[in-house]
């Protein structure tokens, strides 16, 4: 009995043995048979490559690269293909199939029986680069491609003011990009590509919400704006921004240089409209006479210069103003006689050597006169204004120097005063070595009535 349990022990021991020793020969034996084939479960760019070997992998992949066909779809969804044989491409078999197959443990083939080994390789190959060239110049999208090229948005003028005229998207293809990403395409071995995902049509660099432009567009209707009125009297002179704009350039901080020869022109322009120094006046004698009087030293004088570095700085701070321009010299009006009251005046006919003193169209003062020699040291004829007058005034020259008790100046150095060396007045004695150096030469008690008088500012009209 004893002997029987120990025999039917060993039977179940070499049973046993020999059931391993099969499960470890069927193990090997299966680990053999994956020494030259992927694993199952095991996956080359979404291709079940189980139980093949590298060389059957590699023929699948140059089927599918003989096999290949871009698809091409474009903006309104029409299709295009591009077939491997167009080009003649072909599957470079490399290493990078047997590599994946290298990293696999043909011992570890039992657990790949419920795992999955997903792999990628970039399927390498050559084709004809001329070729491929010659098929996209051949595509209908490149041969009926449409012209309209972008186009940037831009600040317009319209009706005064600046708007932002929209960007042009365009129709027109960017032809170098085209070629470039369907070469990409290629490359990656792409099914399909729709142009619409890719920058293949021409599009505008400045679009409307451009930060600078939109900063440019504020500045311009800000410049537009501008209005620099000049007045004179009851008229004005208004400078726009629509006329400015041509006179500056700026950068890209807004920073404005104004062309100072635009400016001074501008300034020239109003000087000749509105200076009235010197201008010839019409002028009815106490005779009864109208003659023009000329030349003059009496009127309006806009300083350009000066008025000109005063519009610039106007410009450059965007500054709307009303102002009157800077003067050299001022008349006391703008509107009519420049001469403020046309019938208070001092009339002086240097031919009659006579003179009249005009007070609100009351005649004042009357006196004969001695002015200046003649033809050697003549007065002046023309339209002046008292400047100053002085009591016990020095004259002095370089054949004279005397003291006056009254001097009334109105123009450099010439003026009214009285004249104790002159025995006579009037008649032609102006004509004589008695004649004046260009002063007003008068009876005392006469320029001793017009002092007490006369107000700074008072017209001189002098005439021949």
């Amino acid at each position: 009995m004893k002997r029987k349990r120990k025999q039917r022990n060993r039977i179940i021991i070499i049973s046993a043995a020999l059931f391993v020793l099969l499960i470890i020969g069927i193990y090997l034996g299966v680990m053999a048979l994956y020494t030259n084939k992927f694993l199952p479960n095991t996956y080359i760019n979404d291709i079940n490559v189980a139980n093949m070997t590298v060389d059957e992998v590699n023929t699948i992949l140059s089927d599918e690269v003989s096999d290949y066909t871009l698809i091409i779809i474009d903006s309104e969804g029409n299709k295009e293909y591009i077939l491997s044989s167009d080009y003649s491409l072909t599957y470079l078999s490399d290493n990078q199939v047997r590599e994946v197959k290298n990293k696999q443990n043909n011992f570890a083939w039992l657990g790949a029986l419920f795992s999955t080994d997903k792999n990628t390789v970039i399927l390498e190959s050559a084709y004809d680069k001329s070729q491929l060239s010659n098929r996209i110049s051949n595509l209908n999208i490149m041969k009926n491609a449409p012209t309209v090229a972008a186009q940037n948005a831009y600040i317009a003028e319209v009706g005064g003011k600046y708007e932002i005229v929209p960007e042009t998207l365009g129709s027109r293809l960017d032809i170098d990009r085209i070629y470039e990403v369907i070469y990409t395409a290629i490359e990656e071995h792409k099914s399909e590509i729709q142009l619409k995902d890719y920058t293949v049509y021409e599009t505008p660099e400045i679009t409307s919400d451009n930060t600078d432009l939109v900063k440019e567009l504020d500045f311009k209707n800000a410049l537009a704006d501008l209005t620099i009125t000049y007045q004179f009297g009851s008229e004005e002179r208004v400078l726009t921004g629509n006329t400015i704009m041509n006179w500056v350039t700026y950068d890209e901080n807004n920073n404005i240089t104004v062309d100072r020869a635009s400016a001074y022109n501008y300034v020239e322009q109003l000087a000749m409209e509105f200076n009235t120094f010197g201008a010839t006046r019409s002028f009815k004698t106490s005779d009864g006479r109208t003659i023009n009087i000329k030349g003059g030293e009496y009127g309006w004088v806009i300083s350009k210069d000066t008025e000109t570095d005063a519009l610039i700085e106007l410009i450059q701070n965007l500054e709307t103003t009303t102002k009157e321009p800077a003067y050299e010299s001022k008349a006391a009006s703008h509107d009519g006689n420049d001469t403020g009251n046309p019938n208070t005046y001092v009339e002086i006919d240097l031919t009659a050597q006579h003179l009249w003193y005009y007070i609100d169209g009351v005649l004042t003062v009357e006196s004969d006169i001695v002015s200046g020699r003649k033809n050697i040291t003549p007065t002046n004829e023309g339209t002046y204004q008292v400047s100053f007058k002085k009591e016990k005034w020095p004259l002095v020259g370089e054949t004279y120097n005397v003291v006056v008790d009254y001097f009334i100046m109105f123009y450099t150095d010439v003026g009214l005063h009285d004249a104790n060396w002159q025995s006579t007045f009037g008649g032609n004695v102006y004509e004589t070595t008695r004649g004046s150096h260009g002063c007003i030469n008068m009876p005392l008690n006469k320029v001793a009535q017009i002092y007490d008088l006369i107000q700074i500012g008072t017209i001189v009209y002098a005439y021949y």
